[in-house]
């Protein structure tokens, strides 16, 4: 028989009940189900299946066996257990837990009805459903009631339970601190029979897994030594505890595995979780899930969102310690941290670190702040605290959601630490409550005097020392002032001294009681809260809620939840309270006179204002609501940093098969609202080939006749008319027949193709391969020649390939050819360019066409001798010539090789998220698209390889403008070579010294915003961005037009016949589709050598001031030749 520790739960919980269970109280009653629920809901199916977890497990310590009796034999006659729900990551590993022990009888199976005294606590509101469930695990250091040191505990402990009322799956992972104090909140957690050795820091560290079931929520709580021993939860009187980065790299570990491997209810959570990470506790969650998941198909599916509740802490170490966190080495650059030189401790110190919330803010998905003004001000250098840059650069996924509030523990209504209570419908237990505030705390009653609260810690944060300054003009006024607090000792001491002073108005209780500041905020009629930055604030949302009304500095969430008073509002009096600005004393006394002059001579206005308060909804259902969003905003696109899996092919090359694009991104929401955004650069517009299955602006009839016209014309070389259409649409279906006949030997008919609108799949496939090899790049192939064997420069090499297509209609299939969804693959064309040849040259003979075709004969055509100009050996050429034509970069060398052995094609997979590296060998018919193949020729490295884009993550450098660079003395040149991971920065050394910043030159024509917009769009979601990044640099180059002259008479922009300000307007619109941040390693090195240039030279007197300078000199000598020639006169 198993024991308990085979089981998935605890053995305690599945012992049989007593006897006397049916005497026992409700509510008793009530608990022991509650306490069960895990093994109710483990019996509601068999063994369940879970993929296999990635770190070693081992067998159960017998000293955390639960001693529990046997559990009895099933009853022949029980009835089987229910089908248990479909599990989703079936086949990804099975693992097969003992189950055996838990069976019918081994559960209590009486229905208890909870009794009046229990429904109190119960929220009579009922909850909305949520559309769309999700699994949702929270990672956090704290939550109430097991753990909490401050707001991050009240979030932790009070969302979860809101999610899981909207029908959500809710786990929180949290450690299970025991140091003396908190054992008891842990006693309803039972041993999961799950532990994991997790490899970091040296060595091999096994946790092990507790489970509550609570609330509708999997408490799941990670046990280890570290997380035994006395103290608060980070630290103790010496300052925090010195292994932190140890202690939450192992919690971050098993928050990873817990869905993998915990059988909670019966079965696990599977890899498409919602991974919600706190601070930076559980911040390396979202970089292992990139780093070590996603690689190996692990957690594809799955999403992270970055909580931020306070910015001021992010778990910045040593960055010796990298090593120790088991993360690859080329992951280093996602959490590298590096200390400004006022902020190093001596002058070896490089600073050089490592930092958890800056992993987390390059690799969410998403990321949150605990209020929409937060979410603004970490964009700020005031409140960005070093990682400003970085979260401005995501501001397309940074959003802003207030916290809510626990109406269960915070309702006047209700509140058990009330004298009286009171509602919005009956203000009159509030009066009562402040009266009896006043008496508890030995102040005269008088409910004419205005009470003025703080509730805090009293430290330089909370503006403690404003408030000392402002007590004695305060005292002055006919108020009564109350605070409860503790810290600073100097300000403890001060509240002592300060009430021994102003014994009738001023009452300071040092220290902190739940039950005082209940009875603080009931009694208050006023709540003053001068922090000087609060992410989100909770006291004025007590206080709102109490009737009691909140003046605050105008920050973060204070400002996003306190309306200021109007009492001349459009729809009359509006506002909740009082919210100053900028922090001083004069402002704070300006706000707080005012509102005493509120309280005592407009009645009704002041009641107003508590019941505009009373009345807001600031109930975690409603924030529960606005998560929702985000989770389905994270679930809208891919993964935000993921390494693409190599791409599946077909074994049978025989086989019938559509082959969609390779690019992930068309058909998902994320490629929708580029596509909504950038439709004239997206969507085709002349020419729709397969793969388009939405809206276009083309139909396949109307695309049919376009393709037709153009094979026509390349084999006849004659014009297409309505005379010849009908001729044109048979010569193409007829080549497509013959060429599938050829491809497919095994299975040689064609199906049906009645034209390319009402055709198959396979046929509209044919039809678009045999276009664009014939009447496309055979047409740009001969363009080429031409100009080689003139041996033009490459200028004019690409202004003549741009006057072969200089008629409108051919512009537009220019463009369309190189749009992302209208891709397919490149093996179609290389078997269409292996027998395209001799099946038109075979078309005269045919009986279908030879009496069509005599006609043309008759004029001087030979089809019989049709000659494409290359074949499937030397279509790599073709290949080359055509990425040199659609780059967005311009380069001096012409392909010249169209030979099989010159052929030194780019090997780069398609969607491989990694830079492609050039190779010699002859290039594969199997790999990618046009697109894919321009992507890899644009951001091939060198042999040598430098232009490496490095790992995942990194810092996003900044560049100056064009402008302030050239006044610096950096010049700027184009490489001959144009490709996107070539920019360098030379520099001779010193600060006086010149500097070239080497660019590809952008080659401005009326296909490079449909090209450059294609190249973002295929990048998006992959780990490496280099053509992005490249974009983003531009942008920032480029403020104006006279940043794009700069770079236009340097040759870093090629443009003949475009206007400077058509060019600025350009880059502006091409960057608008980047995605952020793009972090390119090989590119931000060179751009921080400019920026260390630039601070260098600017540093520089003659230098900085140049202009003014130059104009006080041309002064100086205008003066010196005047009084020269007027002493020449005088002479």
């Amino acid at each position: 028989m198993a024991t308990a520790a085979g089981m998935g739960i605890g053995a305690a919980s599945l012992a049989p009940p007593p006897p006397t269970m049916a005497g026992t109280p409700p509510r008793v009653r009530l608990g022991r189900v509650r306490r069960r629920c895990v093994a109710e809901l483990s019996r509601e199916g068999g063994k369940p299946v879970a993929p296999a977890p990635l770190v070693q497990q081992k067998a159960v310590p017998s000293f955390l066996v639960p001693m529990a009796p046997p559990a009895p034999t099933p009853s022949p006659s029980s009835a089987p257990a229910p089908t248990p729900p479909p599990l989703p990551d079936s086949g990804v590993g099975e693992i097969e837990p003992d189950l055996e022990g838990i069976v019918e009888d081994s559960v209590d199976r009486t229905v208890f009805v909870a009794s009046d005294q229990d429904s109190e606590i119960m929220d009579v509101k009922e909850q909305a459903q949520a559309k769309v469930t999700q699994s949702i695990v929270f990672v956090t250091g704290e939550a109430e009631p097991y753990a909490k040191s401050g707001g991050l505990g009240d979030v932790c402990g009070s969302l979860p339970i809101a999610l899981a009322a909207h029908g959500h799956r809710v786990m929180v992972v949290m450690p299970r601190y025991m140091n003396g104090t908190l054992n008891k909140n842990y006693a309803n957690a039972f041993y999961t029979g799950k532990h994991i050795k997790i490899p970091c820091f040296g060595g091999e560290h096994e946790v092990i897994f507790f489970h509550e079931y609570r609330d509708n929520v999997d408490w799941v709580f990670v046990d280890h030594p570290s997380y035994h021993r006395p103290g608060n939860l980070y630290g103790d009187n010496f300052g925090a505890f010195g292994d932190n980065q140890f202690r939450y790299t192992l919690l971050c570990y098993a928050a990873c595995e817990a869905p993998l491997i915990l059988e909670l209810g019966g079965y696990i959570y599977g890899q498409k979780c919602m991974f919600v990470v706190n601070d930076w506790h559980a911040s390396l969650v979202p970089v292992l899930l990139a780093a070590k998941y996603r690689p190996y198909g692990v957690y594809r599916d799955s999403r992270s969102v970055l909580v931020i509740h306070n910015l001021a802490h992010q778990g910045v170490e040593p960055a010796s310690t990298y090593p120790d966190l088991g993360l690859p080495p080329e992951w280093y650059g996602a959490l590298e941290w590096v200390f400004p030189e006022w902020a190093r401790r001596h002058a070896l110190d490089k600073g050089e670190a490592v930092n958890f919330l800056k992993g987390a803010v390059v690799t969410a998905d998403r990321i949150v702040t605990v209020s929409q003004g937060y979410s603004w001000e970490v964009t700020t250098v005031e409140g960005g605290q070093g990682l400003n840059e970085l979260l401005s650069s995501r501001k397309s996924v940074l959003n802003g959601i207030v916290n809510g509030i626990d109406i269960n523990d915070w309702n006047p209504s209700t509140d058990k630490f009330l004298p009286y209570h009171y509602s919005v419908d009956d203000l009159s237990g509030k009066a009562k409550c402040k009266a009896e505030l006043q008496k508890e705390l030995s102040l005269p009653i008088r409910p004419d005097v205005p009470l003025i609260g703080f509730i805090g810690r009293l430290d330089y944060q909370k503006g403690i020392d404003l408030i000392k300054l402002a007590i004695p003009d305060l005292m002055r006024e006919d108020i009564q002032f109350v605070m409860l607090g503790s810290g600073d000792p100097g300000f403890e001491e001060w509240m002592r001294s300060t009430e021994s002073d102003y014994r009738d108005k001023f009452r300071g209780w040092v220290g902190f009681s739940v039950s005082v500041s209940h009875r603080i905020t009931a009694g208050c009629d006023i709540l003053l809260m001068p922090s000087r930055f609060e992410p989100c604030g909770l006291n004025q949302l007590y206080a709102m809620q109490y009737g009691t009304v909140p003046v605050v500095h105008g920050t973060g969430g204070l400002r996003d939840t306190v309306e200021t008073f109007n009492p001349f509002g459009e729809k009359g009096e509006q506002g909740t309270g009082w919210a100053f600005s900028p922090l001083t004393i004069e402002k704070m006394l300006w706000a707080l006179k005012i509102a005493v002059s509120t309280y005592k001579e407009h009645k009704s206005s002041w009641e107003g204002l508590m019941k505009r308060g009373m009345s807001r909804d600031f109930t975690w259902d409603h924030a529960a609501s606005q998560y929702e969003q985000i989770f389905e905003w994270a679930f809208m696109d891919q993964p935000y940093v993921i390494n693409n899996p190599p791409p599946q092919t077909t074994s049978n090359k025989n086989e019938r098969s559509i082959e969609m694009t390779p690019s992930a991104l068309v058909g998902k929401p994320a490629y929708g609202r580029m596509r909504a955004e950038h439709r004239a650069e997206l969507v085709p517009k002349s020419v729709l080939l397969t793969n388009n299955e939405g809206d276009c602006d083309v139909d396949r009839g109307n695309s049919f006749w376009v393709k037709a016209a153009l094979v026509y014309e390349a084999v006849t070389k004659h014009h297409i008319d309505d005379s010849n259409k009908p001729l044109a649409r048979d010569l193409l279906l007829w080549i497509a027949t013959q060429c599938y006949a050829r491809i497919h030997p095994d299975d040689p008919i064609l199906p049906p193709k009645a034209d390319d609108e009402e055709g198959s799949d396979e046929s509209k496939q044919m039809i678009d391969a045999i276009f664009l090899v014939v009447g496309f790049l055979s047409r740009l192939h001969k363009a080429m020649n031409k100009e080689r064997a003139s041996k033009a420069t490459a200028a004019a090499a690409r202004d003549a390939v741009d006057d072969t297509f200089k008629a409108r209609h051919m512009q537009g299939i220019v463009a369309d050819v190189i749009k992302l969804e209208n891709q397919i693959p490149l093996s179609h064309l290389f078997d269409v360019a292996a027998h395209v040849e001799r099946v038109v040259r075979d078309a005269p003979n045919s009986p279908e066409l030879k009496a069509k075709l005599a006609a043309i004969a008759t004029a001087g055509v030979e089809i019989d001798k049709y000659e494409l100009g290359f074949d499937q050996a030397s279509f790599g050429g073709v290949i080359d010539e055509f990425c040199w034509y659609y780059s967005p970069f311009f380069n001096n060398h012409v392909p010249v090789r169209t030979k099989v052995e010159q052929v030194a094609g780019v090997v780069a997979a398609a969607g491989d998220g990694d830079v492609a590296v050039a190779a010699t060998a002859t290039v594969s018919k199997e790999e990618g698209t046009l697109l894919d193949r321009l992507h890899a020729s644009v951001v091939r490295m060198d042999r040598a390889g430098k232009g490496s884009g490095g790992g995942g993550g990194g810092k996003t450098s900044r560049i100056r403008t064009a402008r302030e660079l050239r006044r610096a003395g950096v010049r700027f040149a184009a490489v001959e070579e144009g490709r996107a991971t070539v920019v360098a920065f030379v520099s001779a050394g010193g600060a006086a010294s010149s500097a070239t910043l080497r660019l590809p030159a952008l080659a401005h024509d009326f296909k490079l915003a449909t090209v450059a917009r294609n190249l973002l769009a295929r990048e998006h979601g992959e780990q490496t961005k280099p053509v992005t990044r490249y974009f983003q640099m531009m942008n920032e180059l480029v403020m104006d037009a006279a940043d794009a002259r700069v770079l236009r008479r340097a040759g870093a922009v090629r443009a003949a016949a475009a206007k400077d300000e058509e060019i600025f307007d350009l880059i502006k619109r091409i960057d608008g589709l980047a995605t952020y941040p793009s972090v390119f390693m090989a590119m931000d090195i060179e751009i921080e050598k400019v920026e260390e240039f630039y601070v260098k030279r600017m540093s520089n007197f003659f230098v900085r001031y140049r202009p003014a300078v130059i104009a006080a000199s041309s002064v100086v000598a205008a003066s010196v030749v005047a009084i020269v020639a007027t002493r020449k006169r005088r002479g």
